[in-house]
């Protein structure tokens, strides 16, 4: 999912993909890249389920959702999709 703000059904479908991943022989830890919101992601995926992960590798990762108040299209994004 794509411009999800790493909501609660966003970390679910990873982990849904997460579950099949492993179920089809691959390593049951994974290793997590993200890049701006994408690091957000990976901060809430990996805070939501840690025993499943191996490393994170994060860039410039936004670590603050609140700080998305600074330009409102991408706030209104947010609220819309969390409410």
């Amino acid at each position: 999912m794509t411009d999800e703000w790493a909501r609660p059904s966003s970390l679910r479908a990873g982990k849904e993909f997460f579950d099949y991943a492993i179920e089809h022989g691959l390593m049951d830890k994974v290793v997590m890249e993200g890049l701006g919101r994408g690091g957000y992601y990976s901060l809430r995926f990996a805070q939501t389920y840690p025993k499943h992960i191996g490393a994170l590798l994060l860039d410039n990762p936004l670590v603050d959702i609140n700080e998305l108040r600074r330009n409102v299209d991408w706030w209104n994004d947010v609220t819309a999709k969390w409410s």
